[in-house]
């Protein structure tokens, strides 16, 4: 497997600006190179913070997009940096080149600060493994990062309406990134997801097994949406998510899938609270809402607890969208008090927040 990192060598002399005569400038010139040498290596293994370590690489036949992703995962998890900072992987885009193929992923760090208005520092790394078309598949796969600056960003602390350019009103934007809306009168304990969209994602805070517990309260604004979302591929996830007002658990294996659903005979839009409880046990998939409503399905394989998943909360990103299940529309109201296997989740520990989503409270009406 071939690892390159790409450092900068910085060439302090020029050693070649015209002929020079061996018994006059050999050794000068010989001195010069062997110093420029010393100095770039010096140079990059000072800026060389995060050493190559050794993991079992896959090869070119074994890769999926989602096997270079827990790679990139398991990759980074050898490097050195402050525990305070969250990461996300994520996979970009594949390009095609001319015998090969390139797929292309990004890892982005953040200090979460969603529950103070302070400076935000974030970092990037980008990785491309590359596939060549020419090699067996038994050839390991070829992999290269390049790290992106460091950003110190001071944010507009506040609301902000009406807002025009030359007189005119701009049109909504299409995408935003920790964008809480602007919301009037008290706010109690919950997220809040706008009507234009969003979701927040907590990376690696979940091992989606064979015995499993969700538990969380919504109180929804619209009937359809993406509620819940476990796991960062489609072969292997759970899902909750609302379709016309009904209420379906989804769980996908690579050996296949099952679902259950409750229906209430009143809307969920009632302004109250209901509470909603996914049991994975024995193979069996149990659905309940509040005290009135469950539902059981089974006799189909579920995920067998491996690594660590993302937890995705109102929304997934659309490299997920691949999942056929007949909802993907963005959770439209608050969500609050999600707990796995009875222990809180902390939602102040978001690797990223997606469109315009508020972690600050909901409001009490």
């Amino acid at each position: 497997m071939n690892v390159t990192k790409n450092v900068k060598f910085q060439k302090e002399v020029d050693v070649d600006k015209g002929p020079y005569k061996p018994d006059d400038g050999y050794r000068r010139h010989s001195k010069s190179l062997a110093k420029n040498a010393i100095a770039a290596a010096i140079k990059s293994m000072e800026e060389a913070e995060n050493p190559i370590k050794y993991i079992d690489w896959i090869t070119q036949g074994e890769f999926t997009e989602e096997r270079g992703r827990k790679q990139m995962e398991e990759f980074i998890s050898n490097w050195e940096y402050q525990g305070r900072w969250s990461h996300y992987t994520e996979f970009l885009k594949r390009e095609d080149v001319i015998h090969s193929f390139h797929y292309i992923y990004c890892v982005h760090w953040n200090i979460p600060t969603a529950w103070r208005p302070i400076a935000r520092t974030t970092a990037s790394v980008y990785f491309t493994i590359k596939i060549n078309t020419n090699k067996p598949p038994d050839t390991p796969i070829d992999v290269s990062y390049v790290f992106e600056s460091h950003s110190f960003v001071h944010s507009f602390v506040g609301c902000l309406r009406n807002f025009q350019l030359d007189l005119k009103p701009l049109d909504t934007a299409s995408a935003s990134f920790g964008v809480s809306p602007c919301l009037d009168g008290s706010l109690e304990k919950g997220i809040y997801f706008s009507q234009e969209g969003g979701h927040v994602i907590l990376a690696n805070s979940v091992l989606l097994g064979p015995e499993f517990k969700l538990v969380f309260s919504i109180r929804p604004r619209s009937l359809t949406g993406t509620l819940i979302h476990i796991g960062s591929q489609p072969g292997e996830h759970l899902c909750v998510y609302m379709e016309a007002g009904k209420v379906t658990a989804s769980v996908g294996s690579e050996a296949g899938g099952i679902l259950t659903s409750v229906t209430p005979k009143q809307s969920l839009c009632d302004g109250q609270w209901h509470s909603v409880t996914v049991t994975i046990k024995q193979h069996i998939l149990h659905l309940k809402l509040d005290a009135d409503y469950s539902s059981t399905a089974g006799q189909h394989p579920v995920p067998t607890a491996r690594t660590q998943e993302h937890l995705h909360i109102g929304g997934v990103p659309a490299n997920l969208k691949t999942l056929k299940l007949p909802a993907w529309k963005s959770f439209f109201g608050c969500l609050k008090n999600i707990q796995v296997n009875h222990i809180p989740v902390p939602v102040t520990e978001a690797a990223e927040v997606r469109g315009t989503v508020s972690l600050n409270g909901c409001p009490d009406h």
